[in-house]
C-alpha cells in the first residue's frame, strides 16, 4: 500500500514536471531519484504512457480546431479591411500631427523665451525689492536716530546687517549703505548717550525742585505723624522712619515720587540701557553715565572746595537752604536713578561713597557756620529743621547719615549756648528785681502755683493769707526759669534727635548743670558778698532750697527717655550749692560776730562798785534787743541747722568774752558780782527764749538728718556755753572755796571750773577780813593745791559731762 502510493506521487509530479514550462530543470532531480533507487524503469514506462496521452489529447484539440480556424480566417479577413481603413486614416491624422507640431515646436520655443524672459524680471523685482528694503530700512533706522529711538533704530540696524546681500553688493549704493552700517551703529551709541547727558542736563536743574518737593512731603509727614503720635500715647516714643513709624505709614507717603511729581521720566536711560546691552557694552554705559553724574555733583559741590576758610560760603539762610535743598534733589536723585534701574547705572555703594565725600566737605563747613553765623533762636530753629529733616530723607534713602548727625549734636550745643545765653539775661534781670525779703502771697491759688513750681511741699496751717513763704522772690523765678529750659530742651530735641541719645543726655545734663553752677549760684555768690546781714541770710535762705532743689531737677532730667543709657543723673551744681550755702554761712557768722564784738566793746563794768543794779546794764540790754531782733525777725527763715550753729557761736562767743572779761579783772566786790550776775542771768534768758523758738521751728527730713549726722547744738549743748561762766558766778557769790573743796559738791557744781581759775578768782574779790580769817585762807589754798594734783580727774569729769552734753 505505501508502494502504491509513492508511485502514485512520483507520476503526479513528473506529469506536473512535463507540464511546466521549466520541466527540464524539473525533470533532472526526478530522473536522479529514480536512478538512485533503480526505478528508472518505471519512470521510462511512465514517461511513454503520458506521451502517448499528450498525443492523443494534441489530435482530439486539431480535430476540434479545424471549424474554429475556418471561421477566424473569416474574422481575420474583415479585421484586415477595417485595419486599412484605419491605416489610412492614422496616415491622415500623422500628416495633421505634422504640421500641428511644427506649429507647437515654433510656440514651445517663444515659450521657452517668455519663460526666461519671466524668471529675469523676477529676479529684477527681488533686487529692486531687496534695494528698497535697504533704503526703508536705513531711511527708518535715520528717522529713528531723529525720533531718539535708539533702540529700535539699532535693531532696524542689525536687520540692515542680517539681509542676504550677494545679489545687490555690486551696486554702488549698496556698497555705500555697508559702508555706512559702522558709522550710523557709531551714531546711534554717541547720540544714545548724547540725549541721555541732555536728559541729566535737565535733572540737573530739577534738583532745587526736586529737593523742595521732599521737603514738603517730609513736613507733611512730621505733621502728620506729630498727631498721630498726641492721639495714641504709646507711640509717642517712636521718631519718623522708626520700624514702628514705618509700618503704619500711608500709602500716600510711601508712593512719593520726586520723578512722577515734576513730569521726569527715564525713558530716554532705559533706551540707552537697552542700546548698551545689546552691544554688550553696559559696563562702558555705566562708566559714562558715572563720569557725567559727577560732573553734575561737582558742579553743585564746587563751591566747597574753593571757599575761602575764613570767608563764610553761605551768606544768609535763603543761600544755605537753597543749597541744602539742590543737595538733598541731587542725593535723593542718585538714589532713585539707582531704584529704577535696578542699580544697573549707580549701585547702593557709589551712591553711599560719593555722600561720605561730600559729608567730608560738607559738615566742617556747616559746623563752622553754626560757629560763627547761627546767633539768633530764629536762626537755630531754622538751621535745625533744615538739617534734620535732610537728615531724614537721606535716612529714607539708606544713606548713611551718622557724619550729618555730628551736626545735629553741634546744632543742639549751639542752641544750649543760645538759651543759656538768654536765661541768663533772665536771670539776671530777676537778681536784680529780687528785694532778699521772703515772698508774701496772698491767695491760696497763687500759693499751690508756687509750691508746685518750687517743690515746696510745706501744708500750711490754716488758709489764712497773706502768707509768708522762707524764700524770696527769685527762687521760685530761678526754678520756673530752668523747669521752662529742660522742657523747652526737650522739645528741641524731640522731633529729630532719634540716636545717640546718650551724647544728647549728656549735652543736656552738663548744660543745666554749667547755668546752675555758672550762672545761678555765680549771681547768689554776688548776692552773699552784701554788707547787708538781711540780705545773706535770705540768700542763705534760698540757698537752702536751691540745694534741695537740684535732686528735683536731677528728677525731671530723668524723666527723659534718653536717661535710661546713663545708670544715674548727678549735677556737681548739688555740691557747689552746698559750698555756696556754707560761704553764705560763714560770711553771716563773721558779720554777726563783728557785730556782737562792735556791742561788746561798750561793755564797760565797775568791778569796785557798791551799789547794786535794780535791772541789767543798758549795755547788756542793746546786747540783748540786738540778739532777739537778729535772731527773731532777720534770722527767723534760717534753716534750723543753720540757726542752731549761729545762736551756738553768737552765745559762745558771748560766754568767752565776758568769762575772759571777768577772769582779766584785779578786783571785784559781791555788789559788782551781783550785777554781773543779773547781766548774765538776762542773757541766760535771752538763750532760753531764742533756744525755745528754735526747737519749735520745724525742720524737714533732711535738716533732721543734717543734725543727727554732725552734731547740730541742741538745746542742751546751747545751754552749757554758759556752764563755766555760770559756775565761776555762783563760786564767787558764795565768797569761799568750802564747796569747791569737798570733792562731792566740786564735781557737781563745780566741775567747769580749775582749781587755779578758782583761787584766784576767790582772791579777787574783794571782802574785810576777820580773825583768823588768813590762816584759813592759807589753809584753804594749801588744800586746794592738793586738789590740783587730782586736776586730771577734773578734766576728765569735765569732758565728760561735755561730751555727755553734746
Amino acid at each position: 500500500m505505501l508502494i502504491h502510493s509513492n508511485e502514485v506521487s512520483k507520476e503526479s509530479l513528473l506529469l506536473h514536471s512535463l507540464s511546466s514550462d521549466d520541466y527540464i530543470e524539473n525533470i533532472g532531480p526526478i530522473i536522479r531519484t529514480a536512478i538512485k533507487n533503480n526505478g528508472l524503469d518505471n519512470l521510462i514506462e511512465t514517461l511513454q504512457e503520458t506521451v502517448c496521452d499528450k498525443e492523443q489529447q494534441l489530435q482530439e484539440v486539431s480535430v476540434k480546431g479545424s471549424s474554429d480556424i475556418k471561421l477566424a480566417v473569416g474574422s481575420i479577413i474583415e479585421v484586415k479591411k477595417i485595419s486599412d481603413d484605419l491605416r489610412y486614416k492614422v496616415l491622415e491624422i500623422n500628416d495633421d500631427l505634422e504640421s500641428t507640431g511644427k506649429v507647437l515646436n515654433e510656440k514651445n520655443k517663444v515659450s521657452i523665451k517668455y519663460k526666461k524672459l519671466y524668471n529675469k524680471i523676477n529676479e529684477t523685482i527681488f533686487v529692486l525689492k531687496s534695494c528698497l528694503q535697504i533704503l526703508e530700512l536705513t531711511n527708518k533706522i535715520i528717522d529713528l536716530i531723529g525720533k531718539k529711538s535708539f533702540y529700535h533704530a539699532l535693531k532696524n540696524l542689525q536687520d540692515l546687517v542680517n539681509i542676504h546681500l550677494n545679489e545687490i553688493e555690486t551696486f554702488e549704493f549698496t556698497k555705500k549703505i555697508i559702508s555706512s552700517v559702522p558709522t550710523l551703529h557709531k551714531m546711534i551709541k554717541e547720540d544714545c548717550f548724547s540725549f541721555v547727558k541732555k536728559w541729566l542736563g535737565n535733572l540737573e536743574r530739577h534738583f532745587h525742585t526736586i529737593g523742595d518737593d521732599c521737603f514738603q512731603q517730609l513736613q507733611a509727614l512730621n505733621s502728620y505723624w506729630a498727631e498721630t503720635r498726641s492721639q495714641n500715647p504709646i507711640l509717642a516714643q517712636y521718631s519718623i522712619n522708626s520700624p514702628i513709624e514705618l509700618s503704619v505709614r500711608p500709602d500716600k507717603f510711601k508712593t512719593f515720587d520726586p520723578f512722577s511729581l515734576n513730569n521726569i521720566t527715564l525713558d530716554s536711560v532705559y533706551d540707552s540701557m537697552m542700546v548698551y546691552d545689546t552691544i554688550n557694552e553696559l559696563d562702558e554705559l555705566k562708566e559714562q553715565f558715572k563720569k557725567e553724574w559727577l560732573i553734575k555733583k561737582d558742579r553743585l559741590v564746587y563751591p566747597m572746595y574753593n571757599s575761602n576758610p575764613s570767608q563764610e560760603m553761605f551768606l544768609d539762610r535763603n543761600q544755605l537752604r537753597d543749597f541744602i535743598y539742590s543737595l538733598i534733589g541731587l542725593l535723593v536723585c542718585d538714589r532713585l536713578i539707582g531704584v529704577k534701574t535696578h542699580f544697573k547705572l549707580r549701585s547702593s555703594n557709589e551712591s553711599r561713597e560719593m555722600f561720605v565725600t561730600i559729608c567730608k566737605r560738607l559738615v566742617p563747613i556747616l559746623k563752622k557756620h553754626v560757629d560763627e553765623k547761627i546767633t539768633t533762636l530764629d536762626d537755630i530753629i531754622f538751621f535745625k529743621k533744615l538739617i534734620c529733616c535732610s537728615i531724614q530723607i537721606l535716612e529714607q534713602c539708606d544713606y548713611p547719615i551718622e557724619n550729618l548727625y555730628s551736626i545735629l549734636l553741634c546744632i543742639l550745643q549751639r542752641y544750649m549756648k543760645i538759651i543759656t545765653n538768654s536765661f541768663k539775661i533772665e536771670l539776671v534781670k530777676n537778681m536784680n528785681a529780687d528785694d532778699s525779703m521772703p515772698l508774701v502771697v496772698k491767695d491760696m491759688e497763687s500759693y499751690k502755683s508756687i509750691s508746685i513750681i518750687s517743690w515746696y511741699r510745706h501744708t500750711p496751717s490754716n488758709n489764712r493769707f497773706p502768707k509768708q513763704l522762707p524764700f524770696s522772690s527769685i527762687y521760685p523765678m530761678t526754678c520756673l526759669q530752668i523747669q521752662n529750659l529742660i522742657k523747652e530742651v526737650n522739645e528741641f530735641i524731640d522731633d529729630f534727635y532719634s540716636y545717640q541719645g546718650r551724647e544728647i543726655l549728656q549735652i543736656t545734663i552738663e548744660t543745666i548743670d554749667s547755668v546752675l553752677n555758672n550762672i545761678v549760684i555765680k549771681n547768689l555768690r554776688h548776692k552773699i558778698e552784701s554788707t547787708i546781714k538781711e540780705v545773706i541770710a535770705q540768700n542763705l535762705i534760698n540757698l537752702e532750697f536751691f540745694s534741695t532743689s537740684v535732686r528735683e531737677i536731677e528728677n525731671l532730667l530723668s524723666y527723659s527717655s534718653e536717661s535710661r543709657s546713663i545708670d544715674s543723673i548727678h549735677l556737681t551744681a548739688y555740691d557747689n550749692f552746698l559750698a555756696t550755702r556754707k560761704l553764705a554761712e560763714d560770711k553771716l557768722f563773721e558779720m554777726v560776730d563783728t557785730k556782737v564784738e562792735d556791742l561788746l566793746d561798750f561793755v564797760d563794768y565797775n568791778w569796785r562798785t557798791k551799789e547794786q543794779n535794780p535791772e541789767p546794764n543798758i549795755f547788756i540790754k542793746d546786747i540783748g534787743q540786738f540778739l532777739q531782733m537778729m535772731f527773731t525777725s532777720t534770722f527767723s527763715n534760717l534753716p534750723r541747722t543753720v540757726k542752731s550753729l549761729l545762736l551756738l557761736r553768737t552765745f559762745d562767743l558771748l560766754s568767752s568774752y565776758f568769762l575772759d572779761f571777768l577772769k582779766r579783772s584785779s578786783l571785784f566786790t559781791k555788789e559788782a558780782i551781783y550785777n554781773f550776775d543779773m547781766d548774765i542771768t538776762y542773757i541766760e534768758s535771752i538763750i532760753n527764749e531764742l533756744n525755745g523758738q528754735n526747737q519749735n521751728q520745724p525742720a524737714d527730713e533732711d535738716e533732721e538728718k543734717s543734725i543727727e549726722e554732725h552734731s547740730i547744738p541742741t538745746s542742751v549743748s546751747l545751754q552749757s556755753t554758759f556752764i563755766e561762766l555760770r559756775q565761776l558766778i555762783n563760786l564767787l557769790k558764795s565768797g569761799t572755796l568750802d564747796e569747791f573743796r569737798e570733792q562731792s559738791i566740786r564735781m557737781r557744781t563745780y566741775d567747769r571750773i580749775k582749781p587755779e581759775d578758782a583761787i584766784s578768782a576767790i582772791h579777787k574779790l574783794e571782802r574785810e577780813p576777820e580773825i583768823g580769817e588768813e590762816a584759813n585762807e592759807l589753809q584753804q589754798d594749801s588744800a586746794i593745791a592738793s586738789i590740783s594734783g587730782s586736776g586730771r580727774f577734773a578734766r576728765f569729769g569735765y569732758k565728760f559731762k561735755k561730751s555727755t552734753a553734746g
